[in-house]
């Protein structure tokens, strides 16, 4: 078997190769006569910029930033060269001012078995300018909208001011720098981390490839959105006077007003209570009284209308007056005698044509209480509470006091 093998024309073929491939190996890996190889795009690296950067000094230009390299070497040692990690050094450390330089460029190949040459260039050209720091304003731009309902308020940055770092030729061209709030149809706050961008001072355009940095990357901007929403006014009515909500009609101005605040805040009041208008206070028959808009902390009055009017008109009613004598004195100080100085007071009363007829000066009572007055001799005067005594719908209008005096 083994003789049928070694006799085939396969097997000769194929030891024919093994020969071939070895020879091939000798010459390339053990000759291996000298070869060059040239190595492009290799990028220059400035060597010491932290120790300039420690004298306030930064380099703007480098040029040029790639050379080319022809290295001379056996085959083999070229074949395991790794162009990604090599590079050419130029020095910058002794440099103590701003101003350009030609520097003498270095390699970073360690075997001595190679020879290196510098194709297009020996020297790189670096300009050095001073470091400077300057505070710049940031402003907003805002593109964004609030769904409809809605309303976007006033659009808050952190921080105001950013610090710019870098060559003075490149500071100097900063304006001011920038940031975009953007969004549609927006319908709950947001606080967001916009990147800053830096404008220059001929228009309103992003300056690009400016080698600066910046104290901060991103800003905070708090974008709030509120729900906005139109409720009406409205008052309620304390029956007096012999006078009920069946006997007038108001106007309130405005109607209404446009409120905005949380969602949760805004849903909670679908109108607002000026206030109450007490009947029996109503002197006349029509009467125009002011009432302040006053809304909870967490809502903003967005129609800027801080007080509302209400005229109130009393209709089918009649006021008659009567001079009332019954003046009655409770609840004197201990140790006093009280005395009326007032013997008599002219009432105001309202109501329909035919109850005021049937009203007689008997049927009031004026009851002037003493409780609050100081235990001491003298002449005060003291709101009063009066009393009438009818069966009919007709009230009482107004306030009154009476003048008393306190003997001991």
């Amino acid at each position: 078997m083994l003789k049928k093998i070694t006799s085939s024309r396969i097997f000769y073929g194929v030891v024919s190769v093994i020969l071939a491939i070895s020879i091939w190996s000798y010459v390339i890996f053990v000759v291996n006569p000298d070869d060059e190889q040239p190595f492009t795009n290799i990028s220059v690296v400035l060597d010491g910029e932290s120790v300039l950067a420690e004298r306030g000094l930064v380099v703007t230009s480098v040029s040029p930033a790639t050379v080319t390299l022809r290295v001379t070497g056996n085959q083999r040692t070229l074949a395991l060269l790794d162009r990604t990690k090599m590079s050419v050094i130029a020095s910058v450390a002794a440099i103590t001012e701003p101003k350009e330089y030609e520097l003498v460029l270095t390699h970073s190949f360690s075997d001595r078995n190679l020879e290196v040459s510098y194709v297009n260039s020996t020297t790189v050209h670096v300009v050095v300018e001073r470091m400077v720091s300057r505070t710049v304003e940031l402003r907003t731009t805002v593109t964004a909208n609030a769904a409809d309902g809605y309303q976007m308020g006033t659009v808050e940055i952190t921080p105001a001011t950013i610090e710019v770092s870098g060559a003075e030729s490149e500071v100097s061209q900063i304006s001011y720098a920038r940031v975009n709030v953007s969004g549609n149809d927006l319908t709950e706050s947001a606080k967001l981390d916009l990147p800053i961008e830096l404008v220059g001072y001929q228009n309103d355009n992003a300056l690009t490839g400016l080698n600066v940095t910046t104290n901060v990357e991103h800003v905070q901007a708090i974008v709030p959105i509120v729900v906005l929403r139109e409720i009406p006014l409205e008052v309620s009515f304390l029956h007096g006077g012999g006078a009920t909500e069946e006997d007038l009609s108001y106007i309130i101005f405005p109607e209404t007003i446009h409120i905005s605040g949380g969602q949760n805040s805004v849903d909670a009041l679908d109108k607002l209570l000026l206030g109450e208008i007490d009947l029996s206070k109503m002197t006349h028959n029509r009467e125009t009284m002011e009432f302040p808009i006053a809304l909870d902390s967490e809502l903003t009055n967005e129609s800027g209308i801080s007080t509302a009017t209400v005229t109130v008109t009393l209709k089918g009613l009649a006021t008659k007056s009567v001079d009332v004598t019954n003046i009655q004195l409770i609840n004197a100080p201990e140790g006093f005698h009280a005395e009326q100085v007032t013997q008599s007071r002219m009432v105001l009363v309202r109501g329909l044509q035919a109850d005021l007829e049937l009203v007689a000066p008997h049927q009031f009572r004026i009851v002037a209480d003493l409780v609050d007055v100081p235990a001491a001799g003298g002449t005060y005067k003291v709101m009063v509470k009066v009393y009438l005594d009818s069966n009919g719908q007709v009230g009482v209008v107004g306030n009154y006091d009476v003048v008393v005096s306190l003997i001991p």
